[in-house]
Formats: C-alpha cells, structure tokens, sequence
C-alpha cells in the first residue's frame, strides 16, 4: 500500500463532498483497500470501479492543486523522455510530459513528493513543474514508450527507414514511371 493515509483521507473527502461516495462508503473502501493488493488506491478506485477516471482526475487536481493530465491520451516526446532512465521513471511514478524553455512539466502521482525535483535533476538540467496523473496510467505509458520500436530503434533511422519505403516507385528499366492516379501501374509511361 504506496498511497499515504493523509491522501486516501483527503481524496475520499473530496469525492464525499463531490456526492461521488456517501462518508459510510469510505469507511469500507479503506478497509478493502488495506486487504488489497493495488498498489495506489488511485488505480483501486478505478479496478474496482468506485469512481470513472474524470472525476477522479478532478479530485486528485483539488487535492494536490495543481493541473490533473489524463496520460493516456497524451502526447510524449521522444527526445524528452529518453534523457531519464526507465528504472528512475517507474520507481518515482512520473513521466516528463513537455518543456517550456527551462521548464520541464513532469506528470507524476505525488507532486508534493520533495525528493522528485532532485532525483529528476541528477538526469537533467531543468526547473520542474509537477502535474498529477493516475498512477498505473503513468507506469503503463512509461511501459509502452520503453517496450516501443520507436524506444528499441534508433528514432532517426525509423523515420529514414519510412521516408525509403514511401519513395519505392514502379520503374521501367528506361527510368520511366509507371503510375497511374491512385499509385498502381496502368501500362503508361510517365517521365520522371
């Protein structure tokens, strides 16, 4: 169990408040959440279908008061996240999400985790931002990034490797292109 008692407090109040749980829910939902085996009660919530992803999104923003960001359907940048080794990513639940000049906005579980600024500083040279996200959402997209082809190939010889493949044309031994409009050979002889 990761998710400190002050955080499952503070987020069952918020969904109290919100109407999302009744306060007789909470006192079961910590119960069953101890006997679990989840990591986050954040990713409980979800598995046991408590809450939808939005409103908690919503809670963890007003707990920790800053921008909640949905991971799963956002954009990462390649350049971004290969400067941090995997390992630091999963350990500490976060994942670089853009920069801004000096200012690297970092998703992660726990924005208040005061250590975060130090062990992301040991791979980069930045300010940080912190925003909040899902903790399995983060670890699953940190997953896919370093488990991706883009990740296990060098990313410049993936897209020159795409850029070859879409200029392959239909050539006669003249150098005539054989083409028609939507691509395929129709028998006439084009000039390249």
């Amino acid at each position: 169990m990761a998710t400190d008692k002050k955080v499952i407090d503070g987020l069952l109040n918020i969904l109290c408040d919100r109407k999302i749980l009744t306060q007789e829910d909470t006192e079961e939902l910590k119960k069953e959440f101890a006997k679990d085996e989840t990591e986050y009660f954040e990713d409980y919530l979800i598995d046991e279908r408590i809450v939808e992803k939005e409103d908690l999104l919503k809670a963890l923003q007003d707990y920790y008061n800053t921008p909640a960001i949905d991971v799963m359907g956002a954009m990462f940048d390649h350049d971004l996240l290969v400067k941090f080794p995997k390992d630091v990513l999963l350990r500490n639940c976060c994942i670089p999400y853009y920069q801004d000049g000096m200012l690297l906005f970092v998703i992660t579980n726990d924005p208040t985790n005061e250590n975060l600024d130090e062990i992301l500083g040991e791979s980069v040279s930045y300010d940080f931002v912190f925003l909040v996200g899902i903790p399995r959402h983060i670890d699953m997209m940190i997953k896919d990034f370093y488990n991706s082809e883009l990740y296990k190939d060098d990313f410049e010889d993936v897209v020159d490797e795409a850029e070859r493949e879409s200029e392959i044309v239909n050539l006669d031994e003249e150098g005539n292109l054989n083409l028609d409009k939507e691509g395929h050979d129709d028998g006439d002889d084009y000039k390249r």
